[in-house]
């Protein structure tokens, strides 16, 4: 992990672009999933510079962890079911498994691609994050 790339206080603020608003339920729900697991909090933005800027896009991609300015994860219609959101936010809390990331954020941060197997639909059928992962984000976290 990069120096600053976890979230202060284990606590994630979060922005919700208007054009989801169909789909804040589902990324809500995943949200709780994950602080149900973890000690990790996810909280409505107020002001923090740090936070996750969840976009509607072309795109399925999200930045490892917490950069200044906000850190993207981006969701086209295409990957906005429970399971690829819950795997875009373990990515945004900044966990990343060895050859995760591909193509970096235009800062020149780690970025992890979300549609490498939507199309057999592997994530979203799966609503829930593995033992492995949780254990890996309570390991960083130190939960």
């Amino acid at each position: 992990m990069a120096p600053g790339s976890l979230w202060k206080d284990k606590t994630i603020p979060y922005e919700i672009d208007p054009a989801l608003a169909s789909h804040r339920a589902t990324i809500l729900a995943a949200m709780n999933e994950i602080s149900g697991t973890t000690c990790i909090k996810f909280v409505p933005r107020n002001g923090q510079t740090r936070y996750l800027n969840i976009k509607s896009s072309q795109s399925c991609n999200v930045v490892v962890g917490s950069i200044p300015g906000g850190t993207p994860l981006n969701l086209s219609n295409m990957c906005v079911c429970k399971g690829i959101i819950m795997h875009g936010l373990y990515h945004a809390a900044g966990a990343a498994r060895p050859g995760d990331t591909g193509p970096y954020h235009e800062d020149g941060f780690p970025c992890v691609r979300l549609t490498y197997d939507i199309n057999n639909a592997q994530l979203c059928t799966k609503n829930v994050l593995n033992q492995a992962e949780i254990n890996n984000l309570k390991k960083i976290y130190k939960c």
